[in-house]
């Protein structure tokens, strides 16, 4: 008798937490995934993080999973273009690829590169790219198993082909739900369109907790984009006839669509007041911004708290770049940025370039256990462009 009460009374409880929580035009049933989803993030977390403490204390164990790690992505590579000509058949050990092969900026990749703009395949990666990437006005080539390594919700960026270049809400179905964003919005692949239906659907919202993006210039720009529609129009929801949808994508969101005149009243009162702050003041549960805010982005990290998310707490997980994860911050809490770079991390994760001078100057502050905690510090093409003007 005692299991089945323990069980009743838990349910009784967890409904209670449910009621307690009942947001507006939100269900039980999907704040219950909701809930069930964060806990088992949660939980997943909890046992990363515990595997990385225990992995990252063992300096012969990190040394034999790196080594472990580079040679499964030398045998996978090993049949390409660029993987013969290094003969990655014939590297057996880290000292060995070392001697092989050499230490490479984007010049030595640059002719494998135009190969593949080309429409030819097995040059640099043995699967068929997804993607062609410009880094800094240089392209590469992207995987699905690279560039899932990071997240994405308001996530934009040039390219000339267009494919998955990081996991969403759309390659990921079962977390939809926590999104404001509809599954059609993640169809159109217009900047500006995309860009616009992020910001409709999220204003709707008056109990968002987070603001998420790979970038903190996403962010920024969005926030910029919200700012001139309501100078231009003086409305709360910005009205934009000019979209280029798709008639099934366009159906769809007329299905969501309902007129909410209180939640435009809100809206109204706080664009009167000026936009310095905005975030905290139209999503009063905001409790943080997840997004990278280094290197390139730092400049808009520090608008985005000075003005539009002013009082928000910020978390930028990631050191990465458009070729990759390079590292994960490992201190949410601390001021500056310090990552634990991304080969003490996951033996399942790889880099498509060896050996890659990404261009960027860090500083070592510390160690995590055996292994180097960094801080970003300057991007090194940056800083040589001001020293020539300077001087």
């Amino acid at each position: 008798l005692l299991a089945p009460s323990a069980a009743q009374l838990l349910s009784m409880l967890c409904m209670t937490f449910l009621w307690k929580m009942k947001i507006k035009n939100r269900s039980i049933s999907s704040l219950l995934a909701q809930y069930v989803a964060v806990k088992a993030v949660c939980w997943l977390g909890n046992r990363q993080r515990n595997r990385l403490e225990a992995d990252t204390r063992d300096i012969q164990r990190i040394q034999r999973v790196q080594q472990e790690t580079l040679l499964k992505c030398l045998k996978k590579h090993s049949n390409t273009v660029h993987g013969k000509q290094y003969e990655f058949t014939s590297i057996r050990d880290t000292e060995t690829f070392q001697q092989n092969h050499p230490i490479t900026d984007y010049d030595h990749y640059e002719k494998f590169v135009e190969r593949v703009a080309k429409g030819e395949q097995n040059v640099l990666i043995s699967e068929k790219p997804l993607i062609l990437l410009y880094v800094m006005r240089q392209a590469f080539p992207a995987t699905g198993c690279l560039q899932k390594s990071s997240f994405t919700h308001l996530f934009f960026v040039r390219v000339r082909q267009v494919g998955p270049n990081s996991s969403t809400p759309a390659s990921s179905k079962h977390i939809l739900h926590l999104y404001t964003t509809p599954a059609p919005i993640y169809q159109v692949l217009n900047e500006r369109d995309t860009l616009y239906l992020h910001l409709l659907f999220g204003l709707k919202d008056h109990y968002l907790g987070m603001l998420e993006s790979n970038f903190s210039s996403t962010i920024f720009y969005a926030f910029r984009a919200l700012q001139v529609l309501y100078s231009e129009q003086g409305s709360p929801i910005p009205i934009n006839s000019g979209l280029n949808l798709k008639a099934e994508v366009c159906c769809a969101l007329e299905k969501l669509m309902k007129p909410n005149p209180e939640r435009a009243a809100e809206l109204t009162a706080q664009f009167e007041k000026g936009f310095e702050g905005i975030a905290f003041r139209i999503w009063p549960q905001l409790h943080m911004v997840l997004t990278v805010d280094s290197g390139s982005n730092q400049i808009y990290g520090e608008m985005l708290r000075q003005h539009y998310c002013k009082g928000v707490p910020f978390y930028s997980p990631f050191y990465a770049a458009n070729e990759g994860l390079i590292g994960v911050n490992l201190c949410p809490q601390q001021e500056s940025r310090q990552y634990l770079l991304k080969e003490d991390l996951d033996s399942d994760l790889s880099f498509v370039f060896f050996r890659y001078r990404i261009g960027d100057g860090v500083k070592v502050v510390g160690f995590h256990n055996q292994c180097p905690k960094v801080e970003f510090q300057y991007w090194y093409t940056f800083l040589l462009y001001h020293i020539i003007y300077f001087f």
